[in-house]
C-alpha cells in the first residue's frame, strides 16, 4: 500500500463547494463536495477539520442530515480517517433516500454522494469500489465533477453510454 499524501485546496460551486483531493503517488487530482453554508462546512472549506468534526458529530447525535454526512464524509477524507469516511459518505448516500428526488439539484447531491464514497473507497486502496460508486454516480447525473474523478481514476475516457461496458469489459 503506498501512502498518498492528500493537499486540499477550495473550488466554489453553485451548489456545493468542492475540495481538490491530490494523491501525490499517483498525481491524480479528485474533487470532493460539502455543502456550502452548513453546519461545519466552512470550518471543513479552510482547514480547521477538528472543529468541523466536533460541531458535526454533535449535530449527529440530535439528528443525521445529509448535509452533516456529507460534510463528515468530506471532513474526514481530508483527515485521511479511512474508516470514518467511507461510513460517513454511506451515511450520506442513504440520507438521499429521504429526499425528494424528482428536482436536478437533489438527483445532482445524490450523484455527488456516490462520488464523494468513491474518492474514499479511492483513498482505502479500493479501487473496485471506488470505480463502482463514481460509475454509479455518473449513472444518477452525468456531470463534470463525477466524471473527472472517474475518469482520472480508471484511466478511461468517460461517455455517456460507454462507462459501464469498458469498465465491465477489463
Amino acid at each position: 500500500m503506498t501512502t498518498k499524501s492528500i493537499i486540499f485546496n477550495t473550488l466554489l460551486a453553485s451548489i456545493a463547494l468542492s475540495s481538490l483531493v491530490s494523491a501525490s503517488a499517483s498525481e491524480l487530482v479528485l474533487k470532493v463536495a460539502v455543502i456550502k453554508d452548513t453546519v461545519g462546512s466552512k470550518n471543513i472549506m479552510t482547514g480547521d477539520l477538528t472543529t468541523g468534526i466536533k460541531r458535526l458529530t454533535r449535530m449527529n447525535m440530535v439528528e443525521q442530515t445529509f448535509e452533516s454526512n456529507m460534510s463528515l464524509c468530506v471532513a474526514y477524507i481530508q483527515s485521511n480517517n479511512k474508516a470514518k469516511s467511507e461510513s460517513s459518505c454511506s451515511a450520506a448516500i442513504k440520507s438521499t433516500k429521504s429526499m425528494p428526488l424528482h428536482n436536478e439539484q437533489a438527483i445532482y447531491l445524490k450523484s455527488l454522494s456516490y462520488s464523494n464514497r468513491g474518492i474514499a473507497r479511492y483513498f482505502s486502496d479500493n479501487l473496485s469500489g471506488a470505480i463502482d460508486d463514481l460509475t454509479t454516480a455518473i449513472s444518477i447525473n452525468s456531470n463534470p465533477i463525477t466524471k473527472g474523478n472517474l475518469r482520472l481514476i480508471s484511466g478511461l475516457s468517460v461517455e455517456p453510454n460507454e462507462t459501464r461496458k469498458s469498465l465491465l469489459s477489463d
